[in-house]
């Protein structure tokens, strides 16, 4: 029930069982205040299935017991005595921890019986998740995600995901060579440049320095009935979460502020974004050119290790979209670097237009 002296947030279930129906509410509870989350109805579960679920139980520890069959055509005035006494037990067990059930009154030979709430509780579960799964869901009312490489953005819980959800785990690579850490940026928000969006936590992951593209990392995020986002990563046995409260998230006004902003700059986002996926494109053939050319030290590789520094120092320099100049000086050792990286099961991206 609710606790007029509890100060901390959590979430109460409230069902109203009829003869065959059930209604179900979710008050959530915050600080001593409370609202109505959700409501919902199951026209096929009342009382009467979780009576039976009772008198199903002690039916068959009758019989088992006993040998005497309740269910037996015969036996039909047992049948409705315990059904009766069920009906009441469970009446009582709403108040109170334990209840007698006179099972003497069904068959003189049987003893009475204390039933537990906790008994009741374990025979009934089922219908219990199956009448909470009735209740409307509260939904996630933004997108939540991660920040990638070049300020790109990748959503992981959608807008409108039930609360609580169910986990969602994608996997993220390293960008550079000899990359020894990960750091994953939580955001709130849809536009798809990261920075446009809400900025919520972050963590880092440690990694083994290997080449561009060789370390694979899932990351798993999720939302619970309270609201708490969860977000972990791991591999090779190291893991790395954190936690965030519903107090440090983006919530009423803010949030439809931060829709309007992206219909607003739909359009204007897109062209930067697809901008900066050809700059990450371009950091990769890169990264897997480097890697080929010191695995394989030639006049040649030399030669277009020469090339792609002058490129690199570029990209390094600016955030600006390539320039036809730079595309151009890489189209010009696309087909070289393509024979070199086949050795290495390695492909480049083409930025030929």
């Amino acid at each position: 029930g609710y606790d007029h002296n509890r100060f901390d947030d959590y979430n109460i279930f409230v069902f109203d069982i009829g003869g065959g129906t059930c209604d179900i509410s979710v008050l959530k509870v915050r600080g001593g205040d409370f609202e109505i989350a959700g409501r919902a109805g199951d026209n096929q579960l009342g009382g009467r299935d979780f009576d039976n679920l009772l008198l199903n139980y002690y039916a068959k520890k009758i019989k088992a017991e006993h040998n005497f069959d309740v269910f037996d055509e015969k036996n039909l005035r047992a049948k409705i005595r315990l059904r009766e006494l069920c009906e009441e037990a469970k009446k009582q067990l709403s108040v109170k921890d334990e209840e007698q059930i006179e099972l003497s009154n069904v068959q003189k030979d049987i003893d009475d019986e204390c039933v537990s709430r906790k008994l009741f509780e374990d025979e009934v579960k089922d219908l219990v998740v199956r009448s909470a799964e009735h209740v409307l869901h509260e939904k996630l009312p933004i997108g939540i995600g991660i920040g990638l490489f070049e300020d790109r953005y990748e959503i992981i819980l959608k807008r409108n995901t039930n609360i609580p959800s169910e986990p969602v785990t994608k996997n993220f690579t390293t960008v550079f060579n000899k990359q020894d850490r990960i750091m994953f940026k939580v955001y709130e928000g849809e536009r798809v440049i990261a920075s446009k969006n809400t900025l919520i936590d972050s963590f880092i992951l440690e990694v083994p320095p290997k080449p561009a593209g060789d370390i694979s990392v899932p990351l798993t995020m999720s939302i619970d009935t309270n609201g708490i986002l969860r977000a972990y990563a791991e591999y090779n046995g190291k893991r790395q979460e954190l936690t965030i409260q519903p107090d440090k998230m983006v919530s009423g006004d803010n949030i439809q502020e931060m829709l309007n902003a992206l219909e607003t700059n739909r359009r204007t986002d897109k062209a930067e974004a697809e901008a900066k996926r050809v700059r990450t494109q371009l950091r990769g053939n890169i990264e897997f050119i480097k890697d080929a050319c010191e695995k394989e030290k030639n006049a040649k590789t030399q030669k277009l290790m020469s090339k792609i520094k002058e490129i690199d120092q570029w990209l390094c320099s600016t955030t600006e979209p390539l320039t036809p100049e730079i595309r151009e000086k890489f189209v010009s050792i696309e087909d070289e670097a393509t024979k070199l990286l086949t050795k290495y099961h390695k492909t480049i991206t083409s930025l030929k237009q």
